[in-house]
């Protein structure tokens, strides 16, 4: 609501402005509290279905199987999402040392490669030049 001075005349306030690093903390704190997953579901669930629908039609079209379409319990998409979502925060966490390490405060993409790297489980993740 804009503000009036003694004329009567409407004054626009100031936006309020927050020092560097707030904003980003206040929204760290916000995410610590909730048990929600960062992502959301859906996309996940379109991603994960697309990739099993393309994995069956490799699989068809080297002969190594029939031909075969997949059903997936709500459940088992959440917790696939769930694991995945425990990975991702493991090499963050990673990387958040490495940059440490090096003296930084934020992390660098090179951080979350030599992350791939060290952790080399060629499962949920892997280096984006290998694959």
């Amino acid at each position: 609501m804009p503000a009036v001075n003694e004329n009567g005349q409407t004054q626009d306030r100031k936006k309020r402005r927050f020092h560097p690093g707030t904003r980003a903390r206040l929204d760290i704190k916000r995410l610590q509290k909730t048990t929600s997953m960062l992502g959301q579901r859906a996309p996940f669930a379109a991603l994960f279905k697309s990739h099993m629908r393309r994995v069956a039609s490799d699989r068809a079209r080297e002969n190594v199987a029939k031909p075969v379409s997949f059903l997936f319990k709500k459940e088992a998409i959440l917790m696939l999402m769930e694991m995945y979502e425990v990975a991702l925060g493991e090499k963050f966490a990673i990387c958040a040392k490495l940059a440490k390490n090096a003296g930084r405060v934020e992390t660098l993409e090179k951080d979350f490669v030599l992350a791939l790297e060290l952790t080399s489980d060629n499962g949920l993740f892997s280096h984006p030049k290998r694959s």
